[in-house]
């Protein structure tokens, strides 16, 4: 073959430049997709879009970090590309619509096609042997983008809602995709929009109020109406986990790319354990649409009165309270919940929990993990500010149960009547062979020091199990603790 026939060779593929290009271009949509979801999905009143949009959160991120590896290995001898900042611009006024039907109807109907043709058009062009890679990545981010547009198809959720400026600025950018004025992805090219101090909540279900104790279960094993109200709890924490985590990474977008993948796929997590329980709920005849909403596990975790609304330390408590506190104690009473139902011959609730037990565990590192960054690493100053967010909440809590009791005494004393009933009926039943109890042998195998074992021995919510006593030294008696929590 002479030189010359080299060089009328038919190209197969493109060539390196433009690869980067769109895999930059495809790399910013996926990301921008799930931090636009991530921001919206506690203002989202539709539980069923809601837990979905949770699903497709850590779809676009987990794609996004596909793009994102083949990417930085393409760019590692050069300048990496930068951010156009019509793109930024596209995202922040989307963030900016008035309605979550706006935004479902943008992102579903406009973006997301938009993105999925654009990845359709770089697989074809780029060469799938040479550029296998790229090539791969980009057929993983088109079947999620297939998968999701198909959920959507069935869907009249949001439908024309998408204002006509938004759509022809998404027509605008998928016609040039060529990077002009840019920013670098160093930068914080995302943006924060509003705040989310409140969660929505289905107009069919009947309002609740702060304070109000949760539903009084008193046998969660053989009464019917008990099994509802012990799951239905569980399905709360599920929905408010989600909203709450998915917050953490919309409104910090320059914490490292590790933490939002982390964030984003317990959103996901929290987001199946909600259709779980709830299939197990349906399973057992529970029909829950009118049941009133606890939405605490969110609202009174979303913002503390001692931390710059915005901060690092807000997000801090966050997790300190979340994931290392209340999902440390889910670690605890998911670990008895199994052996319970074991031996009460429910083998299939049991099966449940385990799967969501062995998530949470991936819940809890993320909170150790991420708490520890968030104070470059002081062990010393995540005790104290673990301690402060403790007590904190404790009074945040209890001062909204006064306020219900006061505003509210008639269903306060209706709460309490039901409390001494549930405790006399749990008088006749026959006591389990075992005890709810500090799991600290796992909680350490976990990554939770020593000390972080005694301060939660220390606060005294639970026993410790038998052998680990000496985890226990120094428990105080009458800490401060939620009343009726």
């Amino acid at each position: 073959m002479t030189i010359s026939t080299v060089n009328q060779t038919p190209s197969r593929g493109l060539a390196v430049p433009e690869v980067i290009q769109n895999l930059n271009f495809l790399c910013y949509f996926a990301r921008a997709c799930s931090h636009l979801l991530a921001g919206w999905i506690p203002r989202i009143p539709d539980m069923d879009v809601k837990v979905n949009l949770g699903l497709h959160a850590y779809d676009d991120m987990r794609t996004a970090s596909g793009l994102r590896g083949r990417l930085r290995i393409m760019t590692q001898l050069d300048r990496a590309p930068q951010v156009d900042t019509r793109w930024v611009d596209l995202i922040a006024h989307a963030d900016a619509v008035d309605t979550p039907e706006e935004l479902f109807d943008f992102l579903y109907r406009h973006l997301k096609p938009m993105l999925k043709a654009a990845t359709e058009t770089f697989a074809q062009e780029t060469d799938a042997v040479a550029d296998n890679p790229s090539f791969v990545a980009a057929s993983e981010l088109c079947r999620t983008l297939e998968a999701q547009l198909d959920w959507t198809r069935q869907s009249n959720y949001g439908l024309g809602r998408a204002p006509n400026a938004l759509a022809n600025a998404c027509a605008d950018v998928a016609a040039q995709r060529r990077v002009g004025t840019g920013l670098d992805w160093s930068e914080s090219i995302l943006e924060v929009g509003a705040r989310a101090p409140k969660v929505a909540r289905p107009d069919t279900m009947k309002p609740g109020f702060d304070g109000s104790f949760r539903s009084v279960v008193a046998d969660p094993i053989d009464d019917l109406e008990d099994i509802g109200k012990f799951l239905f709890a569980h399905l709360n924490d599920e929905w408010a986990t989600m909203e709450l985590i998915a917050r953490n990474s919309y409104e910090h977008p320059d914490m490292p790319w590790e933490f939002h993948v982390d964030m984003l796929r317990q959103v996901a997590d929290e987001a199946r354990h909600a259709l779980v329980v709830l299939r197990l709920a349906t399973d057992l005849g529970m029909d829950y649409s009118e049941w009133p909403p606890l939405v605490l596990s969110y609202e009174a975790e979303y913002e503390f009165a001692p931390c710059d609304v915005g901060s690092r330390r807000e997000l801090l408590w966050r997790i300190l309270i979340r994931q290392t506190f209340q999902e440390g104690m889910a670690i605890d009473s998911h670990s008895f919940e199994i052996e319970r139902r074991n031996f009460a011959g429910q083998p299939e609730v049991a099966r449940v929990f385990e799967m969501i037990l062995i998530d949470e565990t991936m819940h809890v590192r993320s909170g150790l993990k991420w708490s520890r960054y968030l104070v470059d690493g002081d062990e010393a100053k995540v005790q104290q500010e673990r301690e402060e967010a403790h007590k904190y909440y404790v009074s945040e809590l209890n001062q909204r149960r006064d306020t219900f009791v006061s505003t509210h005494p008639k269903q306060a004393m209706a709460e309490l009547r039901a409390l001494e009933e549930a405790d006399r009926k749990r008088e006749q039943l026959e006591p389990l062979p075992f005890e709810l109890t500090h799991n600290m042998q796992y909680r350490r195998k976990l990554g939770y020091t020593d000390a972080d074992l005694s301060q939660v021995a220390n606060w005294g919510y639970l026993p410790v199990e038998q052998g680990d006593e000496n985890e226990a030294q120094g428990q105080a008696t009458g800490n401060a603790q939620p009343r009726g929590v």
